[in-house]
């Protein structure tokens, strides 16, 4: 199965993201660092999985999140960029961030984790 996310960048750090699969819908605010921000682009064999360095804000468990292998933080050259829960661009180290709820209703949908079946399309300024 593939799914597919859009992020709408329509300000410095932050824009709108959007997800739909199978009768489960996310229209969200989403942020990110201005300062440390992915380049646009086409992000291919994403995944849903666990993030291994951030826990969950409600379980301490492993934070939920989908990850984008081929993106890299332009502050550090890593590639550890992840789409995971977030109130604002504070939480954001080169991820972008949405509301925990948002986030949560994605990573349910998304199956197999750690499946490499989501592509990340992120456009705009």
């Amino acid at each position: 199965m593939a799914y597919e996310i859009e992020v709408k960048r329509t300000g410095a750090d932050s824009g709108t993201l959007e997800f739909t699969h199978d009768g489960v819908s996310v229209i969200s605010k989403c942020f990110w660092d201005a300062e440390n921000r992915i380049s646009s682009g086409i992000y291919s064999n994403c995944s849903a999985t666990r993030m291994t360095t951030k826990k969950d804000s409600v379980t301490g468990q492993n934070r939920p999140g989908v990850y984008l292998p081929a993106a890299t933080s332009p502050k550090t050259g890593a590639n550890d960029i992840f789409i995971h829960e977030g109130p604002d661009p504070s939480w954001s180290d080169g991820c972008i961030v949405l509301p925990r709820d948002q986030m949560m209703r994605i990573w349910k949908a998304v199956d197999p984790k750690d499946g490499r079946n989501v592509t990340v399309q992120v456009t705009g300024i």
